[in-house]
């Protein structure tokens, strides 16, 4: 959970929703919260909204392993609704990408080197499964993938389709980014 004290101003349910918010929106926290507050304020919902610098040092004060075990929980809650709201009745088609996010940092263990793209060649890369169909767009899992585990896409993959299939997602048809084409991956 977000760390709170006795006289915060915004709970850490005011943060999580503000989080919450800015993940399925896809914005960022400078102009995604004042639009929350915004449309808090136009709907007549009582609720707080953070401004950008308070919701940032909150999410700074957690630790690494607390702020990934968040995330889990918050996107467990998303798919549960999801499920509760008949998303996952049929067979869906869900896609597996390899994302690429430019950093410009020294090299960490976190970090991987790719192809020169927006001045740098070292990123942080992500896989993801998500369900693709009929306009609906759902996370089941993202997890950081590092340099020594691009070697074993397999492994990345299994782990993805396993973790769909324990949250209920039953998968008609799974599309491959171009990064995960191999025939071990494919034999997979």
């Amino acid at each position: 959970m977000v760390p709170t004290r006795y006289n915060c101003v915004y709970s850490g349910r005011d943060v999580l929703w503000s989080l919450t918010y800015l993940s399925l929106e896809a914005e960022y926290d400078e102009g995604g919260l004042e639009i929350l507050e915004r449309c808090l304020r136009c709907q007549r919902i009582l609720g707080k909204v953070p401004d950008a610098d308070t919701f940032l040092y909150r999410l700074k004060k957690m630790s690494r392993g607390d702020a990934l075990s968040m995330l889990q929980k918050l996107n467990e809650n998303v798919l549960f609704m999801a499920r509760r709201k008949g998303a996952f009745l049929s067979k869906a088609v869900t896609a597996i990408d390899l994302t690429y996010i430019p950093y410009y940092g020294k090299p960490t263990p976190y970090v991987v080197q790719g192809q020169y793209k927006l001045g740098t060649t070292w990123f942080h890369c992500y896989a993801a499964i998500r369900i693709v169909e009929n306009g609906r767009r759902y996370v089941i899992k993202s997890r950081l993938v590092k340099p020594l585990e691009l070697c074993e896409k397999t492994k990345i993959v299994e782990e993805l389709v396993t973790e769909a299939r324990r949250q209920g997602v039953y998968i008609r048809l799974l599309l491959l980014d171009k990064g995960f084409y191999s025939s071990e991956v494919i034999e997979t």
